[in-house]
């Protein structure tokens, strides 16, 4: 195993976690598309496991609601779509459909065509599930109801993306 495959097998256990109720590959790939986001504007040095490992405190959840443990199963379809897709979130070469202004999937359905992204459109930094008890306070304070700095920018599934 090297440096790269020790990430995204992280990366990919981390989105898999923070999706408890759903499990979906839609809503996985979300998260890795925020936690992408932050690498690419310079968060925890721009390190994947900086990002991956802050993401904890900053994710729209209660710290006293932790994510699911254990391990997904390698022949659910919906990991395995999104598994598909983790080398292209890692190298940035998958376009971003999922987090930008214009990115709305519903539950069960497919992303937008596939479009360039640009760096200075609003994309995703944060997410939560808006509908989940258990929110943290602080996330509702300081993201969720601030729209002036952090705007909604796309839903997918059960998740609302905000930048």
């Amino acid at each position: 195993m090297n440096d790269e495959q020790y990430v995204k097998g992280q990366l990919a256990t981390f989105c898999w976690r923070e999706c408890p109720l759903t499990g979906g590959s839609e809503e996985m790939t979300a998260i890795a598309m925020v936690l992408r986001n932050r690498v690419r504007r310079g968060w925890e040095n721009s390190t994947w496991l900086g990002v991956i490992e802050g993401a904890v405190a900053r994710r729209g959840a209660s710290h006293a609601d932790p994510p699911r443990c254990g391990y997904p199963d390698m022949r659910d379809p919906h990991w395995c779509k999104f598994f598909a897709r983790l080398d292209g979130i890692y190298d940035f070469s998958l376009n971003d459909t999922w987090t930008t202004a214009s990115a709305s999937i519903a539950p069960g359905r497919r992303p937008l065509g596939e479009q360039h992204v640009n760096l200075t459109e609003r994309s995703g930094l944060f997410w939560a599930e808006m509908s989940r008890p258990g929110l943290s306070a602080e996330f509702l304070t300081r993201v969720a109801r601030d729209h002036v700095n952090h705007p909604p920018c796309a839903t997918v599934g059960t998740l609302r993306i905000f930048s």
